[in-house]
């Protein structure tokens, strides 16, 4: 979430970078007006040195807007650049390898010509004719012709970037040496703020080049994958090859199968047991509730008959022995029915309630009780014995399958142990020469992140001397106009003195650099724990020792991520205090009102909250950031609901809530 809100935010805030170069043009001149004659020399020297910079500067960012979109696309060539992206690298097995174990198990004769060729058809699959470069080749099978030239134009760009910020370095380093007397161009805000533009371009073009190298890097760990599975599997199959290995299998697969049969007597003897008392219980059950039914037929049938006496002298006694044989056959019918009952459901029959000191009933327990099983309780226990006699039986059936399997493998596969191992040598030595290739590729991004860092720390130095030097242009107007009198005052002093927008664009900036920093603290993260997850994967796939986490470094990095994420929020903090009032003059039309833009800042700011729960290191202090982030991207849609340049906040937001 953090990555879409930073990407949508970082495109808002090319309009207060826009806004910065364009009020360069503007205030430049006012300058002359106001200073000593070194100092107007001076600005009229640095104007010129810091236009060219900025139409170098507007080249790279459309050559970085392309580059941008390139990497999005080579990206969804089915490239997984993630941290986790070797450790779904010890799943599955190749098609060449499935088609070896089929035939070991069938017990059909393996021809090694045929495999080896199968192997290469495998390799050319994978990452394309053997006289092309690893990744490039790979563009074949995961862009076809749209990744080659993707692939040819990030290349073409990314060394026309390098050679672009050089030039725009050397021209900016040209006129930050400019003086004049006491009068600095080190000193001036424009020339400084340009200055720090060119060290956030130049950190980009670094973490372009770092990333040119982790997806070539990634790409070769598919490769890498591929020749480590190929060597691994290989070689267990020379092993599965030999003698011994079967014999051990089919040793094993005896002993199953001995104890499955082992098992199973007894179980057999047990349900015939049990079988026997369950259909006496049924009998039992079916004769109790036929007597029950025949009694109830009989009392239905007195029902439904009226009692009539057959000598009126002896009326009383007849009724009296007509209610006799009624109570008796309602007694019968519900003993046989309770009978029945207990003998299907089971009862306890005897014993007593024992109560606690409370009498509570619902906790007494009864003792000495004797317990009947009932026929439910009996069938199911029979049912049960039977399901796992059942699946004894068909562990029996598969290992006896399996049995006859391992006798095939063995009589087949001795005679192409050598050829297996011969194969299995020659991919580890394609994977070994790949994993260096990936360390190498691995280093040079780290050496282009590092660059970059600390090109963002020298623009986060140069935001901060723009700072400066802002706040002391507007200080010594102000103190320029009390020493003038009335009739002297020029408009142009007038409005230095009250320049309010200056101070939030160069925030903003020095808060984008410092995002910027701990975005490649984060992506150092990502590379350690990928190349940590490589190595885990290889130690896994060849038996060898499992590495070492890096513990520290990460440690490090993170804590350098979450100063560089503090010192970006505190200047966005800031810059919302003073673009409040602050105005963007234009060379036509109305000035553009500060507030309008406050929630480019505010959506900025929840971005690097979330980009900090996600680096905290305390639980709470995560849902701290979480907490201002949500209020942050509130503030920053409130009006603007519908914006579509807001459709990733919102889609934040909403998942925060």
């Amino acid at each position: 979430m953090a990555n879409g809100t930073r990407a949508a935010a970082a495109q808002n805030t090319y309009v207060l970078v826009a806004l910065i170069i364009g009020v360069v043009v503007l205030v430049t001149p006012l300058i002359s007006g106001m200073f000593e004659s070194g100092e107007r020399k001076l600005a009229r020297e640095v104007e010129p040195g810091v236009e060219r910079v900025q139409q170098l500067l507007e080249r790279l960012d459309e050559n970085l807007l392309v580059t941008q979109d390139l990497r999005r696309r080579l990206s969804e060539s089915n490239v997984d650049l993630s941290a986790e992206a070797s450790a779904t690298a010890a799943e599955g097995k190749p098609e060449l390898l499935e088609e070896i174990d089929d035939e070991l198990q069938k017990g059909d004769t393996i021809r090694v010509d045929k495999l080896l060729a199968s192997a290469d058809s495998e390799w050319e699959r994978l990452v394309g004719p053997a006289d092309r470069d690893p990744v490039t080749r790979g563009l074949g099978g995961r862009g076809g012709v749209f990744g080659r030239q993707s692939f040819e134009k990030f290349q073409k760009l990314l060394t026309q970037n390098e050679a672009l910020v050089r030039e725009a370095e050397q021209s900016i380093k040209a006129t930050l040496g400019l003086s004049y007397g006491d009068a600095r161009a080190a000193d001036d805000v424009w020339a400084n703020q340009t200055a720090a533009l060119v060290s956030l371009v130049k950190g980009r073009i670094e973490r372009d080049r770092a990333w040119y190298d982790r997806w070539q890097a990634a790409g070769l760990r598919m490769v890498a994958r591929t020749q480590w599975l190929d060597a691994v599997e290989l070689q267990q199959s020379a092993s599965a090859a030999d003698g011994r290995a079967p014999n051990q299998a089919i040793e094993a697969a005896t002993v199953m199968k001995t104890q499955v049969e082992a098992q199973m007597a007894p179980l057999k003897d047990a349900i015939a047991e049990l079988s026997q008392v369950v259909d006496s219980r049924r009998a039992q059950i079916d004769s109790l509730r036929a007597e029950a039914a025949a009694a109830n037929q009989a009392l239905i049938q007195m029902d439904l008959t009226p009692f009539k006496a057959s000598d009126p002298s002896r009326a009383v006694e007849e009724f009296k022995e007509y209610r006799q044989r009624y109570e008796s056959l309602a007694q019968a019918a519900r003993r046989a029915e309770a009978q029945a009952e207990t003998l299907e459901k089971g009862a306890l029959s005897g014993g007593s309630l024992s109560l606690d000191a409370e009498g509570d009933l619902l906790a007494g327990s009864y003792v000495g009780a004797e317990e009947t099983k009932g026929l439910i309780e009996l069938q199911t226990r029979l049912d049960t014995m039977k399901g796992m006699l059942a699946s004894l039986e068909e562990v029996l059936k598969t290992t006896a399958a399996r049995l006859d399997e391992l006798h095939a493998t063995a009589r087949a596969a001795d005679a192409e142990r050598d050829k297996f191992q011969q194969l299995a040598s020659e991919r580890t030595e394609q994977a070994r020469t790949t994993m260096s290739r990936i360390d190498e590729l691995m280093a040079s991004a780290r050496a282009a992140d590092d660059a970059a860092l600390a090109a963002f720390k020298a623009g986060m130095q140069q935001a901060q001397a723009a700072q400066r030097a802002a706040q002391s242009r507007v200080s010594s107007a102000r103190q320029r106009l009390q020493e003038l009198a009335a009739e002297q005052q020029s408009e142009r002093l007038t409005h230095v003195s009250g320049d309010r927008d200056t101070g939030p664009a160069v925030q903003v900036l020095a808060a984008t650099l410092a995002w910027s920093a701990a975005e490649t603290c984060w992506q150092a993260i990502a590379d350690l724990q990928a190349q940590q997850l490589t190595a885990a994967a290889v130690a896994q796939w060849t038996g060898g020792p499992s590495p070492e986490p890096p513990s520290a470094a990460l440690e490090e990095l993170r804590t350098s991520s979450r100063e560089f994420l503090a010192s970006a929020i505190s200047a966005l903090n800031d810059a919302k205090t003073q673009i409040q009032q602050a105005r963007y003059e234009q060379l036509e039309g109305p000035a553009i009102q500060g507030q309008n833009y406050k929630w480019q800042v505010s959506q900025l700011e929840g971005a690097l909250h979330m980009m900090a729960a996600l680096m905290a290191s305390k639980p709470s202090d995560a849902e701290d950031d979480i907490a201002k982030a949500r209020t942050a991207l509130q503030e920053a849609l409130q009006g603007r609901e519908g914006s579509p340049l807001l459709s990733t906040a919102a889609t934040a937001l909403a998942t925060l809530q």
